[in-house]
């Protein structure tokens, strides 16, 4: 009798160190885990901050050079002149077209 309780003793003994060790084994796992997670969500923030950080310091450049080529632009073209050409250009493109329509007109009268 003295030793089926002995080995029943040590039978609750050792079931008790498995479950105990099970027990802060999956409590360690899932905080273990959770900590992964939240590190890996505060990385890909990170990343995606820096990122969007150069993005726009990147448009902000571009946002400079735009404007410094509108302020070249502006301050050597004179509008008038653009304007006058493009006038000029439509009446030269009009005056030939009438001059296609006679010259078309002439060789009509010759073929007979």
């Amino acid at each position: 009798m003295m030793k089926k309780i002995s080995s029943l003793f040590i039978l609750l003994m050792v079931s008790t160190a498995l479950i105990t060790s099970a027990a802060i084994g999956i409590s360690a796992i899932l905080y273990a885990s959770s900590a992964v997670k939240s590190e890996a969500k505060q990385a890909i923030l990170n990343q995606s901050l820096s990122t969007a950080n150069q993005l726009n310091i990147s448009l902000e450049h571009i946002e400079t050079a735009t404007n410094n080529l509108a302020d070249l632009v502006t301050s050597t073209l004179d509008i008038n002149r653009v304007n006058d050409a493009s006038i000029e250009i439509s009446r030269a493109s009009h005056s030939l077209a009438e001059g296609a329509e006679k010259l078309n007109e002439l060789i009509r009268t010759f073929k007979i």
